[in-house]
């Protein structure tokens, strides 16, 4: 298997060799006193050309040299002699991050308003496909493959939102977009915003080496990369190993590739042209107990397990910790979608390890007819970041709160679906973007220049919700309180209203729930309290009454 730009091992160690023993060869002899005229002379004219140079380069060009030298290398890339060594593994600088960061992209930017960058001009065939990847890596490819980074532009809610932007702003958020749900094609000229998902003869998401082939950062947030597929004339990999040899690429250990600020390029969304923060994943995690702990967004996406890196025959080494590439997330809907039903359970499972909801003080029996008062806390125990967080227009996490009579006839509800979308007074924790009219936001994000709520539950944090109602006279005991915590990446009518009725079915996944049983009759004491909040919660009121219509799927 041939790449372009690649040495075969055999033919480069010769060369070596060779030029080592013609340089051993050299055989030394005295200088004659002629000799040595000649070398004062050479001396003295290397001292003068040393000067010389000094002075020019001390010497600021004027601005319309300057002007001509910029045009000059922006028009051409001049060939630079690269000194011949070995294939194998490569120690190159450790990027840092720049002191302050700028957010958004500069108009001289290259894609602007993306801050995606390459190290030097790119072509398509500088990058190796994620297929040719699978002839070594065959156990990381299956993981990837089903992964919404493999789905990055395909997915259809995207690439729906992202045709009506381009035709919105007449193209101005094309390569923002794009770069980072298709890096490799953002930089090459291979992908457009307008184009269908069907008519895509040459799709590329987020590949190996879209994550791969990044040399180092130049911020945190939109796109924020540098792409480096080719070092010293050959294709080279960044990533966690300083051991990791191969025969087709040069390798190189990248600190980078094992911290959170590689996942920020991306996972920080900052309007291009307004600098409204839309998404804050990275942010969310910096200022939370995970950060502090040490604990870093490839500990929980990217869970290392034992395994063999590259095929056995290839020299690949068996290790204990292999980060997996599964990408564990939240959207069951896309797996589903893209049939992957393995992805979308890795996706309930996360979201049913991520929070934990329960009654505070609930009371043991209620009197028929009088107002019951119910208070129900959410809190964020598994995820290093808001709950939920990302894509502010579909992302939702709601508490569906019941109250059921012994034959299970529903007296109360708050929390239910109805037309594709949670009822008013939801208890909700999502974020809402509004436009200069303070008109909300649902799809067109490219119009929104505030944040007017977020109710987003931070790590570690909590939410205390109060639920007051009156029971009818005659109810049947005993009631059943209900707490469901839902989450939806999508809702329906978000869904319906991009790619049609019925298109797409978005999945409502039940994240936990919370049950108390209580008695009709004479109230009583409370319940033993519970323990004090662990953070600042949030405080509200849903009044209700037991006439109130149930739940409709």
């Amino acid at each position: 298997m041939k790449r372009p730009g690649a040495v075969r091992m055999g033919s480069q160690s010769d060369e070596f060799a060779s030029s080592v023993r013609a340089e051993q060869a050299v055989e030394s002899r005295p200088i004659g006193r002629r000799e040595s005229g000649s070398v004062l002379l050479e001396v003295a004219l290397g001292v003068v050309l040393v000067l010389s140079l000094v002075y020019v380069l001390s010497t600021p060009p004027t601005s319309a040299q300057a002007g001509t030298k910029t045009a000059a290398l922006s028009q051409s890339v001049l060939p630079v002699e690269k000194p011949a060594i070995p294939l194998g593994i490569l120690s190159l600088p450790t990027n840092h991050l720049p002191p302050v960061d700028s957010l958004v992209a500069a108009k001289d930017d290259p894609f602007f308003p993306s801050r995606a960058r390459t190290a030097h001009p790119v072509t398509t065939d500088m990058f190796t496909s994620a297929e040719s990847c699978k002839e070594c890596h065959a156990e990381i490819y299956e993981q990837w493959s089903g992964s919404m980074m493999a789905h990055a532009w395909v997915d259809p809610v995207y690439r729906e939102i992202l045709r009506r932007a381009s035709v919105a702003t007449e193209g101005a958020v094309d390569k923002f977009c794009i770069g980072c749900h298709s890096p490799i094609g953002l930089t090459t000229s291979t992908v457009d915003a307008r184009t269908k998902v069907e008519e895509d003869k040459q799709c590329s998401g987020v590949s190996c080496d879209a994550c791969h082939t990044i040399s180092r950062i130049t911020g945190t947030g939109n796109a924020s990369f540098v792409l480096e597929p080719v070092t010293l004339d050959r294709p080279v990999k960044y990533g966690p190993r300083d051991d990791a040899f191969s025969p087709f690429h040069d390798t190189t250990r990248s600190d980078l590739h094992t911290r959170s600020e590689f996942c920020a390029t991306c996972h920080n969304v900052t309007h291009p042209f307004n600098k409204l923060p839309v998404e804050r994943t990275y942010d969310e995690w910096r200022d939370s107990p995970y950060n502090a702990a040490g604990i870093d967004c490839q500990d929980c996406h990217m869970k290392a397990a034992p395994g063999v890196a590259t095929n056995p025959g290839l020299g690949g080494k068996e290790r204990s910790d292999i980060a997996t590439h599964f990408f564990a997330g939240a959207n069951a809907t896309m797996d589903t979608y893209f049939g992957r039903p393995e992805m979308a359970e890795r996706a309930r499972e996360m979201l049913r390890s991520a929070a934990t909801i329960e009654f505070v003080q609930p009371p043991a029996r209620v009197e028929a007819g009088t107002p019951l008062e119910v208070r129900v806390r959410v809190t964020n125990t598994g995820a290093g970041h808001k709950l939920p967080t990302g894509f502010p227009e579909g992302r939702e996490v709601w508490i569906d709160f019941k109250v059921q009579d012994a034959d299970g006839a529903v007296l109360f509800e708050s929390g239910a679906i109805r037309d594709g979308k949670t009822e008013p007074g939801t208890r909700s924790y999502k974020a809402v973007l509004c436009d200069p009219a303070n008109n909300v936001v649902d799809l067109e994000v490219w119009k929104a220049d505030r944040l007017v709520a977020d109710t987003r539950i931070l790590p570690k944090g909590n939410a205390l919700e109060t639920y007051s109602f009156a029971l009818p006279p005659g109810a049947k005991g005993p009631l059943t309180l209900v707490a469901d915590l839902f989450y939806a990446s999508f809702s329906q009518a978000l869904l319906d209203e991009l790619l049609g009725e019925g298109v797409l079915k978005g999945e409502v996944v039940l994240m936990t729930s919370a049950r108390h049983t209580l008695e009709v009759g004479a109230s009583v004491p409370l319940a033993t309290p519970a323990a004090a909040p662990a953070a600042t919660a949030r405080v509200s009121e849903s009044k209700g009454s037991a006439s109130a219509p149930s739940r409709q799927e």
